[in-house]
């Protein structure tokens, strides 16, 4: 299995030392998790700064490992 880690950022929502429980930015980072079967090593994160960019940074995070996605056959008869 190829794991997507999406990492929302937390920071600035509560005073020093405490957390705000189920708060956090809409920023924040993509990565890949190391996958030794599928030849995956963890690059660099890939930032995005609103939830409409997450979608792009998950492709690119693909695209940067090289990992080709195939479509499903659902997906295929809503693209034709």
């Amino acid at each position: 299995m190829i794991e997507v880690r999406v990492r929302f950022f937390t920071d600035t929502h509560a005073p020093a030392g405490q957390i705000l429980p189920k708060h956090g930015h809409a920023v924040g980072e993509v990565r890949l998790a190391k996958n030794a079967a599928h030849g995956i090593h963890p690059g660099k994160p890939i930032m995005f700064n609103s939830m409409s960019e997450v979608p792009y940074a998950i492709e690119r995070a693909l695209r940067d490992h090289e990992i080709k996605m195939h479509m499903s056959s659902r997906e295929r008869r809503y693209r034709n």
